[in-house]
């Protein structure tokens, strides 16, 4: 320092001192784990301290240094750890049991692991083993589930789901011949969750509302007929179509297959047998249905419905009549009572 005034001398020191004595504090309040557990539980600054002890417990697999860490930051701590090491053991110590059954499910999600799922329990457990024999279609696995209607739920879930991902109308064949609508919705919806991931899974049944014919009439159909029906919308033929008992969806069936001529408003009767003369067995019957709805629509003529002799098209005829007219009273030839408040409902709410 030869040149510099004792002044300017002093100045300096002055400041390198200051700098090692901020340096020293930084290290105490900022340094990660390094000097382990104790280290981190030493840092002064909370958000340091937090910091440190999430990094020391996910590199470590240590969950014991989530315990000392306070609010959300500790189930985040928790979750993480658990899913490092596969330990659904650690999922307990989270502190709801919503977050230990996203953590133990996902584990076993991982894993692939039914044994996992025994770390919860009553429906949790039996929706992680369900969501997991989808997974891995493994209908067998559905008989762990504890109750036996979910179980019969679980295993016509994977089998309709191969159905329907395969286009493999025999598994079709081992689906539960339900006609329950709760039952028969419980199974489509699990189906749908395939893959969703076990984390949004849910066991939450709905009422059928979505099996219904083209124009938005219910039904009561079979759930076997239902998947048969689903697999033969994912084919280039009608051969699935004669797997269905169910004459009004078997109808429904072969008319999404209908090659014939398009509907024409200006059609009549007497043309009906020479429009459709070429056609045979299901493809007649759909080409005179189709053509009678056009007559009874052009002509608003409710008694050319009643000469339908396919149940499905019948109450389509008069839901186009209802709708042509944006009159209700046309529902009230519709034998079926929901179809008939389905109709009503259609017309009063404008629904299309």
């Amino acid at each position: 320092m030869e040149g510099r005034s004792d002044r300017e001398k002093t100045i300096i020191y002055g400041s390198v001192a200051g700098a090692l004595v901020v340096a020293a504090v930084a290290f105490v309040l900022l340094v990660p784990h390094s000097g382990g557990l104790a280290g981190c539980r030493a840092i002064a600054l909370q958000g340091n301290r937090y910091s440190c002890l999430y990094s020391l417990a996910v590199s470590s697999g240590n969950a014991s240094a989530c315990s000392y860490i306070q609010g959300g930051g500790a189930d985040d701590c928790y979750m993480q750890v658990a899913l490092q090491t596969m330990n659904p053991s650690t999922c307990n110590s989270l502190s709801s049991y919503n977050y230990t059954y996203d953590c133990v499910s996902e584990i076993a999600n991982r894993s692939d692991s039914y044994a996992t799922c025994g770390y919860l329990n009553g429906t949790s457990r039996d929706s992680c083993i369900i969501q997991l024999a989808l997974k891995l279609d493994n209908a067998s696995a559905c008989s762990s589930v504890s109750a036996g209607f979910e179980s019969q739920v679980c295993s016509s879930a994977v089998y309709f789901a191969e159905a329907k991902a395969g286009g493999n109308a025999t598994y079709c064949g081992m689906v539960y011949n339900t006609t329950n609508q709760t039952e028969a919705s419980a199974v489509i919806s699990l189906a749908e969750q395939r893959n969703i991931g076990l984390a949004n899974f849910s066991l939450g049944f709905s009422p059928l509302a979505d099996i219904q014919s083209p124009e938005g009439i219910p039904y009561n159909y079979s759930l076997r007929d239902i998947c048969y029906l689903t697999v033969a919308y994912g084919a280039t033929d009608n051969s699935t179509c004669g797997l269905i008992s169910n004459s009004s969806l078997k109808g429904l069936c072969d008319s999404y297959f209908y090659s014939g001529p398009a509907p024409e408003l200006n059609a009549s009767p007497a043309t009906i047998d020479s429009v459709c003369s070429g056609y045979s067995g299901a493809n007649l019957s759909t080409c005179e249905s189709v053509l009678r709805i056009s007559v009874a629509i052009s002509t608003v003529n409710a008694s050319v419905c009643s000469q339908i002799s396919n149940t499905s098209f019948e109450y389509q005829c008069y839901l186009g009549l209802a709708r042509e007219t944006n009159e209700t009273s046309y529902c009230g030839y519709i034998d079926n009572a929901s179809a008939d408040a389905a109709c009503v409902q259609d017309i009063n709410y404008n629904v299309t």
